[in-house]
């Protein structure tokens, strides 16, 4: 029901209302698609390893799943030649093309950093993307990276050791 009198604080509260139910459905679609997403076999420690090294490993990884084709790291690296994918701490590398056979995320954690263009990069998202998970891996994406904005969840997921770790996080901080 809304009154006639103090339509901007009406206005304020319905807005803050839609918001938090967005934020909420953003939440069950994470909840509900993280397995589908992320893969044990695509979590990785590592250190002392360069940005293409890093690169290698984990587009290698996804061929050898049968995530991606032969050419994904090549993409990969394309569109990492065009502009680094570094912003801050992380680093999202991903193929110029949507041609994944399947939508992965591929994660690194490094607790000392990997030389990342301009940046020292404490956590890495390989994304391979096929495009009829476009628009639902947009959303998912969008809600995992504003996790990073926060140094001090940034600081426990360098942390993490594998996929259950890092899942739990996400799913707690979410």
């Amino acid at each position: 029901m809304i009154s006639p009198f103090r339509l901007d604080k009406q206005k304020r509260a319905i807005h803050e209302k839609i918001y938090e139910i967005q934020q909420s459905k953003k939440k069950e679609l994470i909840f509900n698609n993280f397995d589908q997403y992320f893969h044990k076999d695509l979590f990785f420690t590592l250190e002392n390893v360069s940005r293409e090294e890093t690169i290698q490993i984990v587009c290698d990884q996804m061929r050898t799943l049968g995530f991606v084709s032969s050419s994904f790291k090549e993409y990969v690296f394309e569109r990492e030649k065009a502009s680094s994918t570094s912003f801050g701490n992380i680093a999202i590398p991903h193929s110029v093309h949507m041609d994944a056979f399947q939508t992965k995320i591929g994660i690194v954690m490094s607790k000392k950093g990997i030389i990342w263009g301009n940046n020292n990069v404490n956590v890495v998202l390989v994304i391979a993307i096929n495009k009829l998970d476009k628009q639902i891996f947009l959303t998912i994406n969008e809600s995992i990276l504003s996790l990073f904005e926060n140094q001090d969840i940034l600081n426990i997921m360098k942390n993490t050791k594998n996929l259950l770790e890092f899942k739990d996080i996400v799913l707690h901080y979410l």
